[in-house]
């Protein structure tokens, strides 16, 4: 007599549960950056169209354009034809994106996708804001092999008017600014030229050309990534005919606002004034592992997963500040996946010390709620400028790193809730200007 057995079908439950854990531990090996180990599970076809290198490559681009991994919010399981699908929703400090991880019946990885969590927002201008009394214009500049594409807000009753250039933040960024529902460059634009003064605004090089710039090696520097194309937005305006701009002002935020010692030390002959937004004086690597810790460390837990990724970050930072740091030291090794060039560079840079020569009025501004550059940087400014007569300093007890008011402590995701920046840095920006 023969019998015959047949192996247990499993439920979908169960084939969730496995492969959900197989995506936690695909992406844990990606965070960690452990490409070799993050690629073992890929079935053949998927090793032969996506190397190890294309894998931290498309990590490294990710961690550039959206910042920190935070966490992962939710798993979801769907079949799809004989294939098994994990969608993974993952935040990351400026947006969430949905891993989509796909399994053949062996459950080896055979498809990988990364998509945009697309929300609709519509922008509501804030009270500040007057349509009727500025017109805006579609412009395109720049460099003839990197041409941006922007917006100027033109005063409608002015004849001559001061005009401002808006200097983005780390990442590639748009003309906006935009994180999240929140837009920044929009709130500042619309209200400035409300009040009688101009604004340029455009899309970053890095968010217009960044695959082009990956693709051509080209290396990377505070020029290639900012300060050449505000000089080619300086050249614009005074090309522009259809307007008479009486001065031009600078304002940049966050790391715009880092980068203006080094603009008017470059250029101090092109820029009437400039205003500083949350600008840091600290070292960059210093702020990555700062704010990895505070984000990490904000829901008043560390998990394993996150102390691994905070020793990952400082073996990182660690790296950016030794002496053993070379031209050849691997991207890998480093914060944010950057090149060596750029940390080279970087720690060469000194800000405070840098503003000291600066001629033309500057105004330094704070939000006291701000996590990413903190009140220390707002300090340091003061300390070093403390001489220099042509420089004013406001903080502002209730805003974050937005300039959008707020209560406690400030995180991610208070950004993803939508504000706008406050009317009262508004109106000392435009008294400033009037000053100066």
């Amino acid at each position: 007599m023969f019998s015959c057995s047949k192996e247990p079908v499993q439920s979908e439950q169960d084939i969730s549960q496995q492969l959900e854990k197989k995506a936690e531990t695909f992406i844990q090996h990606m965070v960690k950056g452990e490409f070799q180990q993050a690629a073992e599970n890929f079935d053949q076809a998927m090793k032969e169209a996506m190397s190890v290198q294309d894998l931290e490559d498309l990590w490294e681009t990710m961690n550039l354009q959206i910042g920190l991994f935070l966490e992962v919010k939710e798993y979801r399981y769907e079949k799809y034809e004989q294939f098994d699908v994990i969608f993974a929703i993952c935040s990351f400090e400026k947006m969430d994106v949905k891993f989509r991880i796909v399994f053949d019946s062996l459950q080896q990885i055979a498809g990988l996708g990364f998509l945009p969590v697309e929300q609709e927002y519509v922008y509501e201008p804030p009270e500040y804001v007057d349509e009727n009394l500025f017109e805006e214009i579609d412009i395109e500049f720049g460099n003839p092999d990197w041409l941006l594409p922007g917006n100027l807000t033109l005063p409608k009753a002015e004849e001559s008017c001061p005009v401002v250039i808006l200097v983005h933040g780390s990442g590639p960024q748009d003309r906006d600014e935009t994180i999240g529902p929140n837009k920044l460059f929009r709130d500042l634009a619309w209200g400035l030229s409300s009040r009688g003064i101009a604004v340029l605004r455009y899309d970053k090089r890095t968010f217009v050309h960044g695959q082009k710039m990956v693709e051509s090696d080209v290396f990377i520097d505070f020029d290639m990534e900012t300060v050449d194309d505000v000089a080619q937005a300086v050249k614009f305006l005074k090309q522009y005919e259809q307007a008479d701009f009486s001065k031009i002002y600078v304002l940049g935020h966050s790391m715009g606002g880092y980068l203006i010692p080094y603009m008017l030390d470059k250029y101090p002959d092109l820029i009437d004034g400039a205003v500083i937004m949350a600008g840091n004086t600290r070292p960059l690597e210093d702020l990555i592992l700062e704010q990895t810790e505070y984000i990490l460390t904000a829901d008043g837990e560390l998990s394993e997963f996150d102390s691994t990724q905070i020793d990952l970050v400082t073996r990182q930072v660690n790296w950016a500040k030794s002496d053993q740091l070379t031209a050849d030291t691997p991207p890998d090794s480093l914060p944010m996946y950057l090149p060596a060039e750029y940390w080279l560079m970087a720690r060469e840079y000194h800000p405070a010390e840098l503003m000291k020569k600066a001629a033309v009025p500057v105004l330094i501004l704070q939000g006291e709620r701000d996590y990413q550059v903190t009140m220390e940087d707002f300090q340091n400014w003061k300390d070093a400028l403390e001489q220099n007569d042509n420089v004013s300093f406001i903080s502002y007890p209730d805003l974050n790193h937005l300039f959008i008011s707020g209560e406690g402590e400030s995180t991610p995701e208070e950004y993803m809730t939508e504000g706008h920046m406050s009317g009262v840095v508004l109106e000392d920006i435009v008294k400033w200007i009037d000053n100066n």
